[in-house]
């Protein structure tokens, strides 16, 4: 994920952006792999109360746009990563999303 944009103030009511970064087998999906995952994130959208305006794949990645603070997109773009890079390593057995080069212990 890469940093927030958008409104992040706190008690923001505006939209908030993040950003998911496919790793090396991530960044040659087909038009269908890219429709399924924009389909998961609207789906976990709809599942969890968000209010997704906008899930667009380009150049650098898939692109979450939702309403409310910068909390409510990282919930969402976890969730979305979670149930996408599980997808993908069981139909190729790599990941999807660049992880964290020092995560935290």
């Amino acid at each position: 994920m890469t940093g927030p944009q958008g409104d992040t103030g706190p008690g923001s009511t505006g939209t908030s952006r993040i950003r998911l970064v496919p790793g090396a087998a991530g960044s040659i999906l087909d038009d269908r792999g890219r429709a399924t995952i924009i389909a998961a994130a609207e789906a976990t959208a709809e599942r969890i109360g968000v209010g997704l305006t906008s899930a667009t794949f380009d150049d650098e990645g898939l692109l979450l746009e939702v309403e409310g603070p910068m909390l409510v997109a990282f919930g969402l773009a976890a969730e979305v990563r979670r149930a996408t890079d599980r997808w993908h390593r069981e139909h190729t057995g790599l990941p999807l999303w660049i992880a964290p080069e020092n995560p935290e212990p």
